[in-house]
């Protein structure tokens, strides 16, 4: 099922240092075979049919931590 992922949220959950352009995240997920677009109605979150874990590990790859 496609969710909605607050990508801000997310990445200060995870402790990220700076948080990756929308358009890389989603061409990442596209990369891994999910769909991924971004929200009409939020403009920093996006939705995809991505599971949440695996989501996190993307940005975690692609970012520093503090």
């Amino acid at each position: 099922p496609i969710s909605y992922y607050n990508i801000h949220k997310i990445s200060q959950q995870l402790k990220l240092s700076s948080i990756p352009k929308l358009e890389d995240i989603i061409k990442l997920i596209e990369e891994k075979g999910y769909k991924a677009s971004r929200t009409h109605f939020d403009f920093i979150s996006i939705k995809t049919d991505m599971k949440i874990d695996e989501l996190k590990k993307i940005l975690k790859q692609n970012v520093k931590l503090d």
